[in-house]
């Protein structure tokens, strides 16, 4: 077996003279929450920022010293993988309750992942690959895999289907009152307000220093940038192209900034099954008619990685340095390909979600394929339902994010042969796909195949074309404490306030 974690300790921000233990966090957010169940959200990417102030994970996904993903102890204390990555055992902490008292345990733990496996569950296929769940002890777990699924640590310390919820609150409403093990509890949760109160029984309770978290759900972006110039909010999260805006003001009043690079690209998402979509041609001329330079430096305000690539720099392997974005952009090459196939003029309906950068992402891509013959109709809706809309055929396709880990498998299997793809994959794609599965974890095969299947991604485009990576920030005021360099890795969603408090 193959050890790859144990146990560390944190540390607090501050001492207690310096920290206001009675301080609640104000954030605006730009969305608000679905469900606070787990395993039955139709929103998980979303509902993970709020799902994970309740409810804890095995293993959490941090920044290392050099903006890298690595992994840390939660719930678990240690754990391994098998050399053929078809088992992984974890040692978990002990003296652990959920909020309404039950043990959290062993048994505890595979009565959650079953449930996320089950039937009813809306989050099974990102646990696909687990074929049991073996209590080996009380603090001991073993998960038995179908195949080598080095990406499937990542995804229970970043997906909500990691979350650990008390088995004894199955069976009641857990989609709004939410039962875990986490710092803190569900005290209210309204359309536009959503608040948290510290759980004084939580196992590192003395890091705990924030004595709630209020949500106040505010969509537009500049509304949250006067919020936290007036001290009406503490925090408040920006993508491009707002995050100009916001940067600015850390040079005054001691606000902060944190973000991080996406593990995976904003994509253009395509149903490939309707006309003109079924036709590859008219794909390849969609991927050629978007100008990724021009939309990142002009219009997000090189707030943003432009790429091509259906992979990330933050990607441990796949993302290729060598490949020159502006290469990909061909709009001549792409209208006589439209002209080629006879659908000049025809139109696509393409839905987002209404934040800058996906309303500004859209509507350049409704310009630029404008531009080249093809009609494009823009369908807004909110975060929590664009994705619904679009895998319900309300869109023929969606902006969208990444199904994405530090591991490129989860871009593969979520995003290009999953639910996503509305399609049936070509067999070039599941071969390359299962070529780069087939070379050993950490080997210079397995980096090097997965640039060849970016490759072609890039060049024969099937469900998803890439059009940008964003950088994920957080503006901070100043009276908030931070006890790490590094807030979250990846995304906001994945901020875990444990040791962050509040000036006296």
């Amino acid at each position: 077996m193959l050890v790859v974690g144990c146990s560390s300790g944190g540390s607090a921000a501050g001492s207690g003279a310096d920290v206001d233990r009675n301080a609640v966090l104000r954030i605006a957010n730009g969305y608000g929450v679905a469900s606070f169940d787990p395993h039955r959200t139709t929103a998980s990417s979303t509902d993970a920022l709020f799902q994970r102030n309740v409810y804890e994970t095995l293993v959490v996904q941090v920044q290392d010293e050099d903006g890298g993903a690595e992994l840390e102890p939660r719930l678990a204390t240690e754990w391994s993988i098998a050399e053929d990555g078809k088992t992984i055992d974890f040692t978990l902490r002990e003296g652990v309750e959920f909020q309404d008292g039950t043990a959290f345990d062993a048994e505890a733990v595979k009565l959650n992942l079953d449930r996320a496996r089950g039937p009813e569950s809306t989050v099974k296929s990102v646990l696909a690959q687990v074929e049991y769940v073996e209590v080996i002890d009380l603090s001991h777990v073993r998960l038995s895999l179908s195949e080598n699924a080095p990406d499937l640590i990542w995804t229970l310390a970043g997906h909500v289907a990691g979350n650990m919820a008390s088995p004894a609150a199955f069976d009641a409403d857990l989609a709004m009152k939410p039962v875990g093990t986490g710092p803190f509890t569900l005290t209210r949760a309204a359309p536009n307000e959503i608040e948290f109160a510290r759980w004084d029984n939580y196992w590192n309770a003395e890091d705990v220093l924030l004595a709630g978290i209020d949500y106040s759900i505010v969509q537009d972006e500049n509304a949250r940038l006067n919020g936290l110039r007036s001290n009406q909010f503490h925090a408040a999260p920006f993508t491009a192209p707002a995050d100009m805006h916001a940067k600015k003001l850390v040079d005054s009043d001691g606000f902060q900034w944190q973000d991080a690079l996406a593990s995976g690209p904003l994509n253009l998402y395509l149903n490939q099954t309707e006309a003109p979509l079924d036709n590859p041609d008219i794909r390849r001329a969609i991927y050629m008619a978007i100008d990724r330079k021009s939309i990142a430096d002009n219009l997000l305000g090189g707030s943003v990685l432009a790429s091509g690539q259906p992979f990330s720099p933050a990607s441990t392997i796949g993302w290729n340095p060598d490949v020159d974005v502006e290469d990909g952009y061909d709009p001549d090459k792409a209208r006589r390909l439209i002209e080629k196939v006879g659908s000049t003029g025809e139109t696509i309906t393409i839905a987002h979600t209404q934040v800058s950068i996906s309303t500004t992402l859209a509507q350049a891509v409704q310009d630029q394929l404008g531009k080249v013959g093809l009609n494009v109709e823009l369908l807004p809706f909110s975060a929590t339902e664009v994705l619904q809309a679009y895998l319900q055929g309300d869109a023929m396709g969606v902006i969208y994010s990444a199904y994405a880990s530090p591991d490129p498998r989860t871009i593969v299997v979520g995003s290009l042969l999953g639910e996503r793809n509305l399609g049936t994959p070509s067999p070039p794609l599941v071969d390359l796909a299962a070529k780069a599965e087939s070379y050993p974890l950490g080997s210079s095969e397995r980096a090097e195949a997965y640039i060849d299947l970016g490759g072609f991604v890039a060049s024969n485009p099937e469900n998803l074309v890439p059009l940008a990576i964003q950088r994920n920030g957080i503006l901070l005021s100043a009276k908030i404490m931070l006890n790490r360099e590094y807030l979250f890795g990846e995304n906001t969603s994945r901020i875990d306030w444990v040791g962050v408090g509040m000036r006296a």
